[in-house]
Order: C-alpha cells, then structure tokens, then sequence
C-alpha cells in the first residue's frame, strides 16, 4: 500500500501559499481611502475640531527614479502652531520657519489635500489614512505613487496637541516631535 500523506502536505503547501498572497491583497484594498471616508471625517472635524491647537507634523519621503531605483529617505520634522484656525507659528526640523512656507496644513486643508491625492491615483498606486475616531483629523496617512516623475512613497504622522496640552519648548523641540511621532 502507498502513503497518501505527501499528497495533503503539498496540497495544504499549496493552499497556504494562496493564502499568504490573496490576504495581504484583500486587506490592503479593504484600507484603500474613499470619498466617503473623506467627508466624513472633514464634518466630524467641522463639528468637533479644536481651533487652537499645535500640529506635530513627520513627513517621510522618499523617492523613485524612472529606473525604479529608490532614493534615501528624506524625513522633516514640522511643528505647526494654530490660533483660531489660523497658522501663527511653524518650525521645520527645530528651525522657525515664515508661516507663508507652511500654509496648507491647517484642517481644511489637509483634508483638501487628501483628497487631491485620492482622485490623481492611477492603478497600482494607493492611499489609505487613519483618521482620529473623536475629532476626524488625520493622524497618519502612506501614500504611494508608482509612475511617473512623482513616483515614490511619502508617510506622515500626524499629531494633534489641543492648546493647555503643549509643553513649552522652542521651535519644534525634537523631543517633543519624538514624543508624539514615537521616533
């Protein structure tokens, strides 16, 4: 009599290695960005966003040539400080930085952006975001973009510190940043 039992190993090989691929796939698209999502968290952010707050901002990027060689990640490190919903204050990487370089991160803004992003994907490329459950705003979003001269990878990190919660500090205080963005 022949034993069966290296057919069932190679069969169950075989279905775990379906697995294994299909499951990163399905997932990953289960987390794919929606305009849904977008607007959702831009009314959840008009209706329980604060308008004083200070923005820990790390913005990762990192590039790809046509060739698809990859460059060296270049991280920056943005502390945003807001009155009334306005930016009075930015630093970059611990440095002050004119207001006017960093406009465009406020709550409206971001969510502005997000979705620019969303409607320029081409296939292949991706965008999910994490968005704060109690007050909508980003905390994290990855964004990659396969083709083209703005192929490339870019992960930021978002923190939102509401105003009497910040430790005083100057200009952007990596501590502060690391804290926050868990580097």
């Amino acid at each position: 009599m022949k034993s069966n039992g290296w057919r069932f190993f190679f069969v169950f090989l075989l279905l775990a290695g379906l697995a294994a691929g299909l499951i990163p796939v399905l997932f990953n698209r289960e987390r794919q960005l929606s305009l849904v999502e977008i607007e959702k968290s831009r009314l959840l952010w008009a209706k329980s966003g604060p308008v004083d707050y200070t923005l820990l901002v790390r913005l990762k990027e990192q590039a790809m040539s046509l060739g698809g060689v990859k460059t060296e990640p270049m991280t920056d490190r943005l502390k945003l400080r807001f009155r009334q919903g306005q930016l009075v204050e930015a630093s970059k990487n611990g440095a002050f930085i004119p207001v006017k370089e960093a406009i465009g991160w406020n709550g409206p803004a971001l969510f502005e952006r997000l979705e620019t992003y969303l409607l320029g994907l081409q296939p292949r490329d991706y965008l999910t975001v994490d968005f704060n459950p109690l007050n909508g705003h980003p905390m994290r979003w990855v964004r990659v973009n396969r083709r083209g001269e703005n192929a490339g990878r870019e992960e930021v990190d978002l923190v939102l510190v509401p105003k009497g919660e910040e430790r005083p500090n100057a200009a952007g205080n990596d501590q502060e940043t690391q804290a926050h963005t868990g580097e």
